[in-house]
């Protein structure tokens, strides 16, 4: 059944009701370590100081940062470490809504700005036309962090209706309807970053290329940060395991050990490898390894469980 979407949010513009997208799931916390650099970048970028607090809440000339790397080297969870720390440093604006979209190459302008949808009245079977904002333009309307994943696999005529909105101007122009959105009087604070994946995708045009910098490179962090950034997964995997938390100290010791043990062994492997896989590539790999190990079968000890999880997980 079509939701209702008089219960839905919505604001008027003339004599049109525009209902507004839903906010974006944040992610749980996972555990963060490493990436200070690109974090501190992307924090003076949006005009934060160290504190992670808004330097002035109202100022459009903050920068739209651009994430790029290979997949699984953390872009998206760079971002959604920025907005838990603004959540959780700036208290009136604990709960700034976080906004996101994935870009493909089907998308057209109106998906970025206003898209004209059908929906039931409400009390009637009949259908209606209503006017529903894309996240982007839910974002600037009424303020919020919005975050443009796989950017460049927009076709360029999509990307047109961000020229405005990254100018320092603020707003979207819808072409079909002929309304300009612009942030409210009362908005919360807005601020715009995307990810590009250089694997896939085109080029930016010059336009949009040059309202979307810095350019900040999320790349493998070399074999030490990448083990430091797994242990601190894998100590976060084994507190959630009940046979852990349920273990006398000794026994939580001894599997902590173990998992140093591990982590050493894979520290060895890649060096002889050469190999330079994506932080998720490294987590996959480890954490298969260890479920192999854990089987017991064929006598295999955690060096060949760890080949064997390197040759399924990386060509």
């Amino acid at each position: 059944m079509v939701k209702d979407r008089i219960q839905e949010r919505s604001i008027k513009i003339g004599d049109h009701d525009i209902y507004l997208a839903q906010e974006s799931e944040l992610p749980e916390k996972s555990a963060f370590v490493g990436r200070e650099n690109e974090l501190m970048m992307c924090r003076i970028a949006w005009g934060l100081d160290e504190n992670y607090r808004f330097r002035n809440k109202k100022d459009l000339n903050n920068l739209s940062f651009r994430l790029y790397g290979e997949p699984g080297m953390g872009k998206n969870e760079l971002v959604y470490e920025l907005v838990r720390q603004i959540r959780k440093n700036n208290g009136e604006l604990k709960e700034l809504p976080f906004y996101s979209m994935v870009g493909h190459d089907e998308m057209a302008p109106e998906d970025m700005v206003l898209a004209v949808v059908p929906t039931e009245s409400s009390g009637h079977s009949q259908v209606r036309m209503v006017l529903r904002a894309s996240p982007l333009a839910t974002a600037i309307l009424n303020g919020g962090i919005f975050f443009f994943d796989e950017l460049n696999r927009l076709p360029e005529r999509a990307l047109a209706p961000l020229a405005p909105a990254l100018d320092g101007r603020g707003m979207l122009f819808s072409a079909s309807s002929g309304i300009w959105l612009e942030p409210a009087g009362n908005a919360l604070p807005f601020r715009f970053c995307c990810a590009l994946n250089p694997s896939v995708g085109s080029d930016l045009p010059g336009y949009i290329d040059q309202r979307t910098l810095p350019k900040i490179e999320v790349k493998y962090p070399g074999h030490i940060g990448l083990l430091e950034l797994l242990r601190s997964q894998l100590t976060a995997d084994l507190s959630a395991e009940n046979e852990y938390e349920n273990s006398c100290e000794e026994v939580k010791k001894q599997r902590i050990a173990e998992l140093s043990q591990h982590l050493e062994i894979m520290l060895e492997m890649l060096k002889n490898r050469g190999d330079t896989p994506s932080v998720r590539q490294g987590l996959i790999i480890i954490r298969l390894a260890r479920a192999l190990f854990r089987e017991k079968k064929g006598g295999l000890d955690f060096s060949n469980c760890l080949k064997k999880a390197f040759g399924a997980c990386v060509f």
